[in-house]
């Protein structure tokens, strides 16, 4: 169909098809792109636009390559093929040469382009030609893929820039992975499963993900583990439970297989290599193991039958390793569930102008039990129902941003107990999405740090490790603050300000300077930024923290 080739078109008068092929690269991948070449043709081949367009940077090396094959004899023993990357207007800016030998097996070819100078727009294409090709052929392709420099020159790793992202503003400190919805599929044979995604992109499935679209796995989970091992931070890994989109839950009596799966995943990213699980990932190239010690069982998972899936599957787990804390996706208040939940995940969403001592955490202490809030964000301009895609936010805006920085002084304050905290989602495209909104939007070009990109920047900087009481100098019930000290030199004094009126009272660490309903978007990507000050300190001390814009209205709310 015609939606098959969305994004492909031929180049001179070739035909582009895509067929069943009888000998598949692998399994997951039945179909192919089949170029026809009719008598007479010159130069002929294919172009792909990427996904949503493509950048061209000349101090980049891409890496481009394909698998081909000949489903027929060809008249000659081979073919020369020429891969470029070019404008749609035809520019070549980069291109290399590779010669295509008449075999009936899969062969790889892999090529370096290195541009000549840069593009000035996104507009262009990844292509290959096929010279000379006079004579009556067809050509099978399979697996075209185009890498820009990767972060840390991974193989089959993270856009650099995102990454980089990530890494200059402290964030993240913990991943959470494989995460949300992603983990349970919407029905239990669609689930995502660890030791089929550890394959190479050609041989994993390719399986139909939870919101529409394909998801290859390509970049999945052994790519998580090394860009964690090179972030330095944490991971807490999400484990499906037996429970599904679909709403069905596995009986009791089916549940051994997954969790087996289960224990098998966490044994390949904690054990050491003299283990089966800690040899498989040391034949991956990646021997050190990884520091685990959060196991999150399902995902937002409210069916009543939690709790003998959660009294399996810790049960199970807790044993090997027993030093890793099993966390009850779950109501936190509603299911007696043994063993003991030590600690809960939970997710929060609200619109930007709920009250800001709605955002301030009441969880109350039960006897130890900590949180992970799992997701929070401003999403929407709803009132009664912040999921209403009607009233959906595109960027995050800086009135929500504002919330959610009081809502975060809400966690630190409770630090005891909420011990982690993550914005979700993270990252959107600037167009194409499914979420909204994001704290980092990204395209081909770009990385857009938003408000609330900054806002969670704020903690992960300037974190302590012992919370001091203080005296407010206003009880406006606008002013939030905490006052943390990291060491014995320094302390942080961080204050969020939600009303129409400067405050005079704390020092300002971070203060993004905006109104009420800015936000960084691709066409004003700066408008939000944090604005540094110095001010003098001593035992007492005075400053005024600044309002939003007090002449901007409120959005409007239904």
């Amino acid at each position: 169909s015609a939606a098959s080739l969305n994004a492909w078109s031929a180049i001179g008068s070739a035909i582009l098809a895509v067929v069943s092929d009888s000998t598949r690269l692998s399994a997951s991948m039945p179909n192919v792109l089949q170029v026809t070449i009719p008598s007479g043709s010159g130069t002929v081949g294919f172009r792909n636009s990427g996904y949503f367009d493509i950048q061209v940077n000349s101090q980049w090396t891409y890496t481009a390559s394909f698998y081909y094959r000949f489903p027929s004899i060809f008249p000659t023993s081979s073919l020369s093929a020429t891969v470029q990357l070019a404008s749609t207007t035809g520019h070549v800016f980069a291109s290399a040469t590779a010669t295509l030998s008449s075999t009936g097996i899969w062969t790889q070819v892999k090529v370096s382009l290195k541009p000549a100078l840069s593009a000035s727009n996104i507009s262009n294409v990844f292509r290959v030609t096929l010279n000379d090709a006079s004579l009556s052929s067809r050509i099978n392709f399979n697996l075209s893929s185009l890498f820009p420099p990767t972060w840390q020159n991974q193989v089959n790793g993270i856009r650099r820039a995102i990454a980089e992202v990530l890494a200059d503003l402290k964030q993240p400190l913990f991943f959470r992975f494989l995460g949300g919805n992603n983990l349970e599929g919407q029905t239990t044979a669609t689930r995502w499963e660890w030791n089929i995604a550890l394959d190479p992109p050609f041989k994993g499935p390719v399986r139909k993900r939870d919101w529409i679209y394909i998801n290859t796995d390509s970049l999945c989970f052994y790519e998580y583990c090394v860009w964690i091992k090179f972030m330095g931070t944490e991971p807490i890994m999400g484990i499906c439970a037996g429970y599904s989109l679909g709403r069905t839950a596995l009986p009791q009596a089916q549940l051994a297989q997954y969790m087996e799966q289960a224990r098998r995943w966490i044994e390949f990213v904690v054990d050491s290599t003299n283990t089966s699980g800690g040899a498989l990932r040391a034949s991956l190239d990646h021997l050190e193991h990884l520091k685990l010690n959060y196991v999150g069982v399902g995902n937002e998972d409210f069916s009543g039958s939690y709790f003998y899936r959660w009294n399996s599957f810790v049960s199970t787990l807790q044993a090997d390793p027993p030093n890793i804390r099993s966390l009850a996706r779950s109501y936190y208040n509603r299911l007696v569930l043994n063993p003991r939940v030590r600690s809960y995940g939970t997710h929060i969403y609200r619109n930007p102008c709920t009250p800001h001592h709605q955002f301030i955490c009441q969880i109350p202490e039960q006897g130890g039990t900590t949180f992970f809030e799992g997701k929070s964000a401003c999403i929407s301009t709803i009132l009664t129902n912040v999921r209403d895609f009607a009233g959906q936010l595109t960027h995050p805006l800086m009135q929500g941003s504002i919330s959610q920085a009081a809502f975060i002084i809400g966690l630190e304050r409770n630090a005891d107990i909420v011990f982690v905290a993550s914005y979700t989602p993270l990252l959107g495209h600037a167009t194409q999405h499914r979420w909204t909104p994001n704290p980092i939007t990204i395209d081909s070009r770009t990385v857009i740090r938003s408000s609330g990109c900054y806002i969670q920047q704020m903690p992960s900087v300037n974190h302590g490790y012992i919370y001091l009481l203080s005296t407010p100098a206003s009880t406006s019930g606008v002013l939030f603050w905490p006052i943390v000290k990291e060491s014995s030199s320094v302390t942080f004094v961080k204050v969020v300000n939600g009303g129409p009126s400067a405050i005079a009272s704390f020092k300002i660490l971070i203060q993004p300077k905006g109104s009420a309903n800015d936000s960084n978007t691709p066409y004003d990507p700066t408008l939000v930024t944090p604005q540094t000050s110095a001010v003098a300190t001593s035992r007492t001390f005075t400053v005024s923290a600044s309002a939003m814009n007090p002449s901007e209205a409120s959005i409007p709310l239904t």
